[in-house]
């Protein structure tokens, strides 16, 4: 991955994140007409359960409670030591996101998943953009899988498919 599309990456990963928590209630954006009245960001409570809350047939994201899933792809690289936000599974892949990730955990995390076999096609960046980490790894393993890693402002995203 070359710096323009991994800046792409972290400003895409940046913007699903904002996305994903104005839609679940927790971030809110108000801005009125009044000047004694700034633009207002404030946090509340989820507009509905949380994924880890849903039971049933409630959609394929899922928390697993904060446990690794165990499937076909995640049993190729070791669960993070981040807490998984959300995962979602499906038949081409598998992709989870942490809202409480450090740079350093997933630098690590990025090292156990070389060790565990991705050495192939092996592509790491890091880099500052106005003052924002960013991190992304990405390489491919001798079966057939490929895991992508991107790190910006506290959000992780991980992503193994084949």
């Amino acid at each position: 991955m070359n710096g323009r599309s991994a800046a792409f990456t972290a400003l895409l990963l940046s913007l699903i994140t904002v996305l994903l928590l104005a839609s679940c209630g927790w971030v809110s954006i108000g801005y009125t007409d009044d000047e004694d009245d700034p633009p207002l960001i404030r946090t509340e409570e989820p507009a509905f359960p949380l994924p880890s809350e849903t039971t049933g047939d409630g959609g394929a994201v899922s928390q697993n409670e904060g446990k690794w899933p165990d499937n076909e792809y995640t049993r190729r690289v070791p669960a993070p030591n981040f807490v998984i936000f959300m995962s979602t599974p499906d038949e081409d892949g598998f992709s989870a996101v942490s809202q409480s990730a450090k740079l350093e955990d997933v630098k690590a995390y990025a090292a156990k998943v070389k060790e565990a076999g991705f050495k192939i096609d092996i592509d790491e960046t890091e880099q500052s953009v106005f003052g924002v980490a960013i991190y992304t790894f990405s390489a491919d393993d001798g079966d057939g899988y490929h895991v992508d890693i991107s790190f910006t402002a506290g959000s992780c995203a991980i992503s193994i498919s084949k």
